[in-house]
């Protein structure tokens, strides 16, 4: 076999590899400790209030947690009762507690998704799982810029 076969075959054996496995395995995983924020967290013009969704994921040596802020006027921080992150594979999962005095109803509400060191992406379940809210949040890394407006 000639280098340059070599080399194509070997070209093509990694692309095959990349195709055969999702991104998130390729990607990088959030570290152990530190706090990570994923935003879509826009600013509403006509109204001058917060819109969208942001995780807060506070990561310490034994444990932990998660704020999921969300908006439907004033933007709203729920805490995480129960959350998990599975380093190797970036499962992630956590369940926060809702009472909504505007709807009457306590409930708890599960995220099921992924976590990398870039992006969230996954699903918010509420009213036991009938309503459903697909996420793709990336992460926050410079605080000093301006909000953006939505669109």
């Amino acid at each position: 076999m000639s280098p340059d076969s070599v080399d194509r075959t070997l070209l093509l054996v990694a692309a095959g590899a990349a195709l055969a496995f999702p991104m998130a395995v390729w990607a990088k995983p959030v570290p152990p400790r530190g706090v990570f924020v994923y935003s879509n967290v826009c600013w509403e013009h006509e109204s001058g209030d917060a819109a969208g969704y942001r995780i807060t994921v506070r990561r310490f040596e034994d444990e932990s947690d998660v704020i999921f802020d969300h908006s439907e006027g004033v933007m709203e921080a729920l805490v995480s009762t129960d959350s998990t992150i599975n380093d190797k594979t970036g499962a992630f999962k956590f369940l926060v507690r809702t009472d909504s005095t505007r709807h009457g109803v306590v409930e708890t509400s599960t995220f099921t998704g992924t976590i990398t060191d870039e992006e969230v992406v996954g699903t918010m379940a509420w009213a036991g799982g009938k309503v459903r809210l697909p996420l793709r949040l990336p992460r926050v890394k410079v605080f000093v810029t301006k909000t953006p407006d939505c669109k």
